[in-house]
């Protein structure tokens, strides 16, 4: 699976236009391994430009994950 079959999934399950969620999603790989920090890397130039428009809305969206 890639981040487009992930996102159809997401779609289809939620309800939400296949096509808007494609468009619109950030795609970040984040790795925890590094002792207590979290390493964040876009996938593409464009995500690493919205990880940092709302920098901290994204890390408060990864460590409740990583909490639950």
């Amino acid at each position: 699976m890639d981040h487009n079959d992930l996102l159809r999934a997401m779609a289809s399950i939620y309800r939400l236009p296949k096509d808007a969620v494609i468009s619109n999603a950030i795609r970040l790989y984040w790795d925890r391994a590094a002792s207590r920090s979290v390493v964040v890397c876009p996938v593409r130039k464009l995500d690493e430009e919205l990880f940092y428009e709302k920098e901290e809305f994204h890390k408060k969206l990864i460590a409740l994950y990583i909490k639950a």
